[in-house]
C-alpha cells in the first residue's frame, strides 16, 4: 500500500501520531502502539500528556540488572515470555526494551535497567529476553544505540571511543541481541564521536550492512534534533509526534531537501512493521495466568540475590532465632525511576510478613527511613538499639530508592546516605548477629558495610516479591546462586571511566577496551567484590579439564561436584587470554558462562562447544575483526579474578 500513498502521508508516517502509536492516516491502516515497561509493563493511559499520570497497574518484575545477576538464559526467555503475555493483555503491540548499554560508568542513573559491565553476557541474555517476546508475536526495541553510558547532559554529550572499544565492547552487545531479530533498534540521546545519534549515517550502516538488521530504526522520544537530517541518515521513525519537526520535514520536501528514497525506504520499513504487527495480533494468546508470571518474577528474583559475605556460616539462619527488622526497604518497594517505574497492582510485600508466610516470626523496628528526595532521617534509631540485643539477629535494609537511582541524571555519591552507613555502625554496638541487605541497582561503596556486617545481602532491585526471595534465602529453603554481573570496587577513586576527561560537550572513553573487570584484572586493581562474584551454601570442586581445538571452535570439557550435602547452582564462567604482548589485551575476558543445578554430592559432566570467533580481535587497520594466530589461555574461574582450572592452547 506504501506504493499508494500520496506524499502528506508518507510524511505524516515517518513521524508518530501522539506520545505512544504510530500514525493510522485516518484509519487508513493500522498504528504500532508503544509501552515502556522492559521490567514490567507501563501502559500510559493518556496518549497526548507527559506527565504519565494515569499508568496500568502491573506486575513489577527484577530489574533487568537484577536478571543479568541470574547467568540464566533460561530465566532470560521466561521473563521475555512473561512480559510479553502483559503486553497481549493490554494489546500492545512493542515493549520499548531491552537496553544493553555497557555499564562502564558505576553512577550510571540508569544502571538498574542495562545488564552488565560485561558485552558477552549483557548481549546474550538480551537476546534470551528477545526471543522469549518475539516468540509470543509481541515486538522489542533493542535500546539505546550506542554508547549511552551515562545519563549527564545525555542531550547534548558525544562519546569520544576509539573504533576498537565501540567495536568489541560498545557495539558488541547490540551484535548478539539483534541475532534475535526485535522489531525494532532504539537509538540514543547522545553524539558518538561528535554525530548525533539520530543522524549517525555510518552507525545505521552498520547496523544494516554488518549486523544485517532488517527491522525498524526509532528514536528515543525527543532524541531527533533535525527531522530531515535524521530520515536522511537511516532513521525510520520519529517519537512522538512533533509539530516543529513534521513542519520541518514538509518544508524540507518541498524544497526537496528530503532525500526521497531515505523517505521511501523508511515508508517501506514501517509498512513491514505494521504487517508483522498485523499478523502477530491473529497469533497473540495468553499463555501465562498472572500467577504463573508472579511466579517467574519470584523465580528470577531468587535466582538473582548475591550471598556477598556470610561469616561464620550465620545462613541459613537456624530455628527459633528471634529476628529483628529494621530500615526502609524492607518494608517499601525500592526501584529505580523513571520511564521504566512500574506502578504496582497490589500493596508490597514486606520482609517481616514474607517471612510470616513461611512460618516465622520477625518483629519491626524503625530506624532510618527515606524522605522523598532520597535523603534520610534517624527517627526512632535509639530505641531500635536498645531493643536489639534481646534478639539473636538484627536484619538491616538499606539502599536507594528512585529518586536517588533514575532516568534523568547520575548519582551524586557512591556512597549510600550517611544515616544509613550511620545506622549500621550504632547497630553493631548492640547486635548478636548483623545482617545487611542492600536494595540497590548498582553499586555503591559496601567497603564500611562489608567490614561491620556479618552477612552482606544483595537484593538489588529485586521487583514487587524481592522479599519473599529474601525470606526464601534466609531461612535456607532457596540456595543463593546470584552472581555479580559489574564490579564493586573499594573506592571510587578506583573506577576508570570517572577519570577520564568530561564536561557538558564531550567524555572521553580513555579506558578504551578496559572497562570494568577488564581493567581491575589487567592493572591489578584489588576490588571488594569482583565481576561473577557471588557465594551459595553448597560447595562445588571442579577437575578434569579437557581442551581441544576443532576447525572452528574450541571442545572444553571438565567436572563439578557437589561436595556439599545440600542442592545448589553453580555458575560457569570461561574466560580467556592471548599470550601477545604486543596486542594490549586485557588478562582475561569471559568467552562462556552456564548455569547448572547438582543435586548433593553429585557430579556432572560438562562438554562445551566454543566457536572460535568469541576468540577474534578488532584490528583498527583493517577494520575487522581477526584471529591470530598464537598461544592462548582457556580459564575455568569462580569469578573474574579467581582461576580454578586452566590449560594453554595453540591456534
Amino acid at each position: 500500500m506504501e506504493k499508494e500513498l500520496d506524499n502528506l502521508d508518507k510524511l505524516k508516517l515517518v513521524i508518530g501520531k501522539d506520545l505512544w502509536s504510530t500514525n493510522d492516516l485516518n484509519g487508513q491502516i493500522n498504528s504500532i502502539r508503544m509501552s515502556d515497561g522492559p521490567l514490567g509493563l507501563r501502559k500510559v493511559l493518556d496518549v497526548d500528556n507527559w506527565e504519565q499520570q494515569n499508568i496500568v497497574p502491573s506486575i513489577s518484575y527484577p530489574s533487568t540488572a537484577n536478571l543479568a545477576k541470574t547467568f540464566d538464559k533460561k530465566l532470560a526467555y521466561l521473563y521475555g515470555e512473561a512480559i510479553a503475555n502483559d503486553c497481549i493483555e493490554n494489546n500492545i503491540d512493542m515493549i520499548l526494551g531491552p537496553g544493553v548499554n555497557i555499564k562502564r560508568n558505576p553512577l550510571c542513573g540508569r544502571n538498574f535497567e542495562y545488564f552488565s559491565e560485561d558485552p558477552l553476557l549483557a548481549g546474550t541474555l538480551a537476546y534470551y529476553y528477545i526471543k522469549g517476546v518475539e516468540d509470543h508475536n509481541v515486538g522489542t526495541s533493542l535500546k539505546h544505540f550506542c554508547c549511552n553510558n551515562e545519563e549527564y547532559s545525555r542531550l547534548f554529550i558525544s562519546s569520544e571511543v576509539s573504533e576498537k572499544a565501540l567495536n568489541e565492547i560498545y557495539l558488541k552487545p547490540f551484535k548478539i541481541a539483534l541475532e534475535a531479530k526485535p522489531m525494532s533498534v532504539m537509538i540514543s540521546y547522545n553524539l558518538v564521536n561528535g554525530v548525533k545519534m539520530s543522524e549517525n549515517c555510518r552507525l545505521f550502516e552498520k547496523l544494516r550492512n554488518d549486523f544485517h538488521f532488517e527491522g525498524l530504526i526509532i528514536s528515543d522520544w525527543d532524541a531527533c534534533f533535525s527531522s530531515t537530517k535524521s530520515i536522511n541518515a537511516g532513521l525510520n521513525l520519529i517519537m512522538p509526534y512533533n509539530e516543529k519537526l513534521f513542519n520541518e520535514l514538509m518544508e524540507s520536501y518541498n524544497q526537496k531537501k528530503l532525500n526521497k528514497d531515505s523517505l521511501n525506504n523508511s515508508v517501506k520499513k514501517i509498512f513491514d512493521v505494521i504487517s508483522k504487527v498485523d499478523l502477530n495480533k491473529e497469533r497473540r494468546k495468553v499463555t501465562f495466568t498472572i500467577k504463573e508470571r508472579e511466579d517467574i518474577a519470584l523465580k528470577i528474583a531468587c535466582d538473582s540475590i548475591v550471598l556477598l559475605k556470610n561469616s561464620k556460616n550465620i545462613l541459613p539462619l537456624k530455628n527459633n532465632e528471634a529476628i529483628l527488622l529494621t530500615g526502609a526497604p524492607v518494608k517499601h518497594h525500592f526501584c529505580g525511576g523513571g520511564s521504566s517505574e512500574v506502578k504496582l497492582r497490589t500493596s508490597f510485600l514486606s520482609l517481616d510478613e514474607a517471612l510470616l508466610e513461611e512460618g516465622v516470626k520477625a518483629d519491626f523496628s524503625e530506624s532510618w527511613w527515606e524522605n522523598n528526595g532520597g535523603t534520610a532521617s534517624m527517627c526512632n534509631i535509639k530505641h531500635t538499639m536498645n531493643i536489639a540485643p534481646h534478639y539473636d539477629v538484627v536484619i538491616v535494609g538499606v539502599g536507594n530508592n528512585h529518586n536517588v537511582e533514575s532516568e534523568g541524571h547520575d548519582r551524586d555519591s557512591f556512597e549510600l546516605s550517611k544515616n544509613q552507613l550511620k545506622t549500621i555502625e550504632l547497630l553493631k554496638q548492640n547486635a548478636k548477629k548483623l545482617i545487611t541487605i542492600v536494595y540497590t541497582g548498582a553499586p555503591c561503596d559496601l567497603k564500611k558495610i562489608s567490614k561491620l556486617s556479618d552477612v552482606v545481602i544483595l537484593a538489588g532491585f529485586g521487583g514487587e516479591f524481592i522479599n519473599k526471595a529474601l525470606s526464601k534465602i534466609i531461612l535456607g529453603k532457596i540456595n543463593p546462586s546470584g552472581r555479580l554481573s559489574e564490579t564493586y570496587p573499594k573506592s571510587i577513586k578506583d573506577i576508570p571511566s570517572l577519570k577520564s576527561l568530561r564536561n557538558e560537550s564531550i567524555i572521553k572513553y580513555d579506558d578504551d577496551i578496559f572497562v570494568g573487570y577488564r581493567y581491575y584484572e589487567t592493572f591489578n586493581k584489588k576490588v571488594l567484590y569482583p565481576f561473577g562474584y557471588g557465594l551459595s551454601y553448597s560447595k562445588f570442586k571442579y577437575n578434569n579439564l579437557c581442551i581441544r581445538t576443532l576447525n572452528d571452535s574450541i571442545n572444553i570439557q571438565f567436572d563439578i561436584i557437589n561436595i556439599s550435602n545440600l542442592d545448589g547452582k553453580e555458575v560457569v564462567q570461561i574466560y580467556y587470554s592471548i599470550y601477545d604482548q604486543c596486542l594490549n589485551r586485557p588478562k582475561r575476558e569471559l568467552i562462556y558462562f552456564d548455569k547448572v543445578k547438582l543435586e548433593s554430592k553429585e557430579s556432572i559432566h560438562l562438554d562445551y562447544n566454543i566457536p572460535l570467533n568469541v576468540l577474534t580481535i578488532y584490528d583498527e587497520n583493517l577494520n575487522q575483526f581477526i584471529l591470530h594466530e598464537g598461544e592462548y589461555i582457556i580459564e575455568i574461574c569462580k569469578n573474574s579474578h579467581e582461576v580454578i582450572l586452566k590449560e594453554k592452547i595453540h591456534i
